[in-house]
């Protein structure tokens, strides 16, 4: 594992987020969802994984009540399976609990395993799929995890 420095993107970071996002297999989140998220002080925020300075990952996500919502997870191809995906989801786990959140969730794509794979080693649970969640009519699979997060694998 290569350990990034997580720290929360910025306006100037938004370029660099849609080149990433675009790179990642699902239709684009676009400029105005990003600007958004960086630009919030209200519960939520995009975490940006660095290697030697250069943004190679992001999480966007969100407070609801006592949920932390994971609302995007990318990272650059050439940068994947070292971990930082992991270490995004880490980070946030840590932001969620200061903040009295009892736990995590998102929505994944069925198709995509390897996403399925990792939010399952970091102790999410499938909640049941939702018809037509994503803007193109796709299927989305509620997972949640408790917090704190119950890893079941070295990552």
């Amino acid at each position: 594992m290569i350990i990034a420095d997580i720290r929360p993107c910025q306006a100037g970071h938004v370029p660099e987020l849609e080149r990433i996002d675009s790179l990642c297999g699902s239709p684009a989140w676009g400029r105005g969802p990003f600007l958004h998220h960086v630009a919030s002080d209200a519960g939520g925020m995009v975490l940006g994984a660095f290697l030697k300075g250069e943004l190679r990952g992001f999480l966007a996500w969100e407070m609801r009540g006592e949920e932390a919502w994971i609302l995007r997870l990318g990272v650059h191809p050439e940068f994947r399976r070292l971990g930082l995906a992991s270490q995004l989801i880490c980070a946030l786990e840590v932001l969620a609990l200061s903040q009295g959140c009892a736990r995590l969730c998102l929505h994944v794509r069925s198709w995509n395993h390897p996403a399925r794979a990792l939010y399952l080693s970091m102790g999410f649970r499938s909640m049941g799929v939702q018809e037509g969640y994503y803007s193109d009519g796709e299927a989305g699979e509620l997972m949640t995890a408790s917090l704190p997060l119950e890893v079941l694998e070295d990552l």
